[in-house]
C-alpha cells in the first residue's frame, strides 16, 4: 500500500487528482485546510491506496520488527489496511508502543474496513494516544515557556493576534525575557502591530500591577526567557511570576526537531511549573514529530496547538486528531512528495 499527499486549491481537486491517480479504491486518511504560499486557501490530503502494486511502487518500509510480548489483533482485513499506516507512524517516530496502541484501536473500531471508516477509526485512534484541547486564546492569564530557539515570542503574537481577532479579548503582551538581546523589542513590534499593550516584567511585583489592572475580558499573555536545562537562575525568575498566577495557564513549548529524550527532558524540565497545555512548534522543520508526541503523550500533557513558519497569525492552528495524523502521515512519508497547491 503507498501513501500521499495531494495538494489543491479546493476538496473537490485534491480529490479527483487522487482518484486520477490510485482510482476509486483511494482511501482517505485525513484532510487539513492552510493556506499557500501567497495566502490563498489550499487544503491537504492523506491518501493511501491498497493497491500500489499496480503502479509499481514498493512498500514505505519494511515492516518493523515487534518487541517481545507485545501483540497486535490477528492478521486480517483491518490489519492489512492498517499496515502501511503503522510503519508511517514508526517511521515518523511514534513509539512501538503507541504505534500498536493505535493499531488495535483502529482496527478494533474498522467493521468493515471501508474508506470513510478508516479516516473516523484513524482520527479517534490518534485522540486515544495523543490529548487534545483548545488553544488558550481566551484565557485570563496564559504563561508561554520552553527551551531557548523554540519560537516563544513569535508563538505569543500569534496567540495575542488569535485572541484578538477571533476571541475579541483586550490583550496586554507582557515580556519578561529582559536579557536576550533585541527580545523586548521584537515583542514590542509586533504588540505594536496588533494594537495591544506591550509591558516589561522584570519582578513579580511588575507582573501583580499588570493583573491587578485586567479586567475580565483581558489576557495578558506572558513570554519568558528560553530556559536550558541547567540555567537555574531564569528559571528561578519564571517560578517567581508563576506564583504571582497560579491558576494561570501555561504552555510548554516543545520544537519538533527534537528527539524523543530531549523533549521527554523538555518536559520534565518544566514539571515543577505546572504546565497545563503543550504546543509542538516548527512542525515545518522535525522530519520525526513523533518523538515530540510520544514524549508530550507519556507525559498525558494536553497538545493545544501546532506552529509552523512565522507568519503571525497565520501559522499557529489547533492540534486535532485529523491534524496530527496528516503531520505524522506526512512525516512519515517523506520520498511519497506532494503535488503543489495552486499558485
Amino acid at each position: 500500500m503507498l501513501l500521499k499527499t495531494f495538494r489543491a486549491p479546493d476538496l473537490a481537486t485534491a480529490l479527483a487528482q487522487a482518484h486520477a491517480e490510485f482510482g476509486p479504491d483511494a482511501l482517505v486518511l485525513a484532510t487539513n485546510e492552510f493556506k499557500s504560499p501567497q495566502g490563498l486557501p489550499a487544503v491537504e490530503l492523506t491518501v493511501a491506496s491498497p493497491r500500489a502494486e499496480k503502479w509499481g511502487q514498493e512498500r514505505i518500509s519494511p515492516r518493523p520488527e515487534r518487541s517481545p510480548g507485545s501483540s497486535l489483533p490477528p492478521t486480517g482485513a483491518a490489519e492489512k489496511v492498517t499496515d502501511p499506516i503503522c510503519e508511517a507512524l514508526v517511521a515518523a517516530g511514534l513509539s512501538r508502543d503507541l504505534v500498536e496502541r493505535f493499531a488495535r484501536v483502529t482496527q478494533r473500531d474498522l467493521a468493515p474496513a471501508t474508506a470513510a471508516r478508516l479516516a473516523v477509526a484513524a482520527a479517534e485512534a490518534i485522540a486515544a494516544l495523543v490529548p487534545t484541547t483548545d488553544p488558550p486564546f481566551a484565557a485570563p492569564v496564559v504563561f508561554v515557556v520552553g527551551p531557548a530557539g523554540a519560537g516563544k515570542t513569535t508563538t505569543v503574537a500569534k496567540l495575542a493576534a488569535r485572541a484578538v481577532f477571533e476571541a475579541r479579548r483586550t490583550v496586554i503582551v507582557a515580556q519578561s525575557d529582559v536579557d536576550r538581546v533585541g527580545a523586548i523589542e521584537q515583542s514590542a513590534i509586533y504588540a505594536r502591530h496588533l494594537g495591544v499593550e506591550h509591558r516589561i516584567v522584570r519582578t513579580p511585583d511588575d507582573l501583580a500591577a499588570i493583573l491587578h489592572r485586567a479586567n475580565d475580558r483581558t489576557t495578558v499573555f506572558i513570554d519568558t526567557p528560553g530556559i536550558g536545562r541547567r540555567d537555574r537562575e531564569r528559571f528561578s525568575a519564571t517560578e517567581s511570576l508563576r506564583h504571582v498566577a497560579p491558576l494561570a495557564e501555561l504552555v510548554v513549548l516543545v520544537p519538533a526537531g527534537l528527539h524523543h529524550q530531549d523533549a521527554r527532558e523538555a518536559c520534565d524540565r518544566f514539571s515543577t511549573l505546572r504546565p497545563t497545555i503543550a504546543a509542538l512548534s516548527r512542525t515545518d522543520d522535525g522530519s520525526r514529530p513523533g518523538e515530540c508526541l510520544t514524549a508530550i503523550a507519556e507525559r498525558r500533557l494536553p497538545l493545544g496547538f501546532l506552529t509552523t513558519g512565522h507568519r503571525v497569525p497565520d501559522d499557529l492552528e489547533p492540534a486535532t486528531p485529523q491534524r496530527l495524523a496528516a503531520l505524522l502521515l506526512r512525516a512519515g512519508n517523506p520520498g511519497t512528495g506532494a503535488n503543489e497547491a495552486h499558485k
